[in-house]
């Protein structure tokens, strides 16, 4: 009876009617999709009204932050201008004139030493009997045991004393060596109101001649330069002349000691 029954409903099932079936199948997936579109749309403009006061505050974000950006780098620019610029230096002495020697005799000045404590390029200040002062923003413009050898040797080469005056690289043969040691090369400011610039070499003359031995001349020479004013350019023009006034001393001693 069942299966009776249910080969019935097959059967009336079968025999409905095809098209009235995919009109109705069509207008439901019509109305289906216009109300996915409703929702998609009705969902993107809520997210769309939820994302743009966020949109907008980002960009007042970003714009704050470039003028910040902005006073940023202007700040830096102005603060490495204030940093003040390091300053360089040379010894020199005034030109002499052309000697007229008549001595045939050679004269090498070898590489002068230093003491450590002087042997960098920055001007060192003495403010007490035990402290002393690096300055990095006034230094000399080689180091200063070159610096000093090379006037050493114009200041010598412009006397009578000897035909030629060369450096330790010279292929001449020399009659004489000079040997030097620079002991004291700072600015004495330890009394404010009374600053100088204070100089000290030791040299030793050897005799390279055939026969001789020993050291010609030993001598130290120490020179103590009162400054008109507390200053880099005062303190080159006092280590100047102190110099000047050693290389002079140097040459009446040699003078005297008849090589």
């Amino acid at each position: 009876m069942n299966r009776l029954r249910r080969r019935t409903n097959r059967k009336n099932y079968l025999s409905l009617p095809v098209r009235p079936l995919m009109k109705a199948a069509r207008s439901l997936f019509v109305r289906s999709a216009r109300c996915f579109d409703n929702v998609s749309v009705r969902s993107a403009r809520c997210r769309w009204h939820a994302i743009l006061p966020l949109v907008a505050g980002s960009k007042w974000l970003i714009q704050r932050g470039a003028l910040l950006l902005l006073v940023f780098l202007s700040g830096c620019v102005s603060l490495e201008k204030s940093y003040p610029d390091r300053h360089y230096f040379a010894l020199e002495l005034a030109p002499g004139k052309s000697p007229n020697s008549t001595s045939d005799r050679v004269l090498s000045v070898a590489s002068l030493r230093i003491s450590p404590r002087y042997a960098d390029r920055s001007f060192v200040y003495r403010t007490s009997t035990a402290a002393y002062e690096a300055d990095f923003y006034n230094q000399f413009l080689i180091a200063p045991d070159s610096m000093i050898g090379e006037e050493l040797r114009k200041g010598l080469a412009a006397s009578e004393l000897f035909k030629y005056v060369v450096g330790p690289s010279n292929s001449l043969q020399p009659n004489y060596v000079l040997e030097g040691s620079i002991n004291a090369l700072y600015g004495d400011f330890r009394d404010p109101s009374r600053p100088a610039a204070v100089l000290e070499i030791e040299f030793f003359l050897y005799n390279q001649d055939a026969g001789a031995t020993g050291v010609s001349l030993q001598k130290r020479y120490e020179k103590s330069v009162p400054l008109s004013e507390k200053s880099p350019e005062a303190l080159i023009k006092g280590w100047d002349q102190g110099l000047a006034d050693i290389v002079a001393a140097l040459l009446a001693d040699l003078k005297a000691a008849n090589l």
